[in-house]
């Protein structure tokens, strides 16, 4: 996995355990200490439980006749994410069984239509049910959702315009897509491993195409896209931290970019 196009190269993925992005195995603890002394992480704890209780109830994520799924990709990413959680800190298998569900509902689409935002977030809502209930999901689900992050995901967007955008769209699908290509590498083919390989070749190369806007911390495209924009830079950015750590020169590149770090400041005014 190494970036062609600059001399911030992203040394090969040599830790496959998982889960690994994000919230590494064995780190529930940590989080189950600051629950037990913090009345704020408690009541952020509590408030994802009774979420994951209320999805577990959900109806199942259907397919829209139209050429959008922005609604159902977030529904996916929502309930997986809250779902996943549940499990991990619970153990109660009430919430995989249910996430494992929503995996198998939006794996068995025909497609996740080709619009980028919406593909490619779908993209990441399956590779963080894979990585953070990997060692519990059923083998046939795993190869259907790296089949699905391959087919649907990385070979239908790697030569979409949104690599060169300035806009919120370079951060989205470029953290989507790059997520889950650390997820899926080194479980699958070596087709798949060559495409996720393909898909982090680009990251440091081309997410500065929307980083370098944030000039003085002042976001161009307000405040909504900055906080869509900016959550799934985060979500990149601490996925790449997860796997090569906070001192890979290239992702420090990435982190402190003039003005990025200062548009928190931006959010406070407006």
């Amino acid at each position: 996995l190494k970036v062609v196009s600059n001399s911030f190269n992203l040394p090969t993925i040599t830790n496959t355990a998982h889960p690994r992005l994000l919230l590494k195995a064995g780190e529930e603890t940590l989080i189950q200490s600051l629950i037990n002394s913090s009345p704020e992480y408690n009541k952020i704890h509590q408030y994802v439980i009774e979420t994951a209780d209320a999805f577990l109830l959900s109806p199942t994520i259907v397919k829209p006749s139209g050429t959008r799924n922005n609604i159902e990709s977030q529904a996916a990413i929502e309930q997986i994410f809250y779902l996943s959680y549940a499990y991990r800190m619970t153990k109660q298998t009430k919430y995989l069984t249910q996430a494992e569900k929503v995996i198998n509902d939006v794996c068995n689409w025909t497609s996740w239509n080709s619009y980028s935002l919406d593909t490619c977030e779908m993209t990441f809502a399956v590779g963080l049910g894979y990585d953070w209930l990997f060692n519990d999901l059923k083998d046939a689900t795993k190869q259907k959702a790296r089949e699905k992050i391959l087919n649907y995901g990385f070979l239908n967007q790697k030569n979409k315009p949104f690599w060169d955008f300035t806009s919120n769209w370079n951060q989205v699908c470029i953290g989507s897509l790059a997520f889950s290509a650390l997820a899926i590498y080194g479980d699958g083919t070596t087709q798949m491993n060559t495409e996720a390989a393909g898909i982090l070749d680009k990251v440091i190369a081309k997410n500065p195409n929307s980083l370098n806007t944030y000039i003085d911390g002042i976001y161009p495209e307000g405040p909504m896209y900055w906080s869509y924009g900016t959550s799934y830079q985060v979500i990149l950015l601490s996925a790449l931290e997860s796997i090569y750590g906070e001192n890979h020169e290239g992702i420090n590149r990435l982190t402190y970019t003039p003005g990025f770090l200062k548009s928190a400041e931006y959010m406070q005014y407006v």
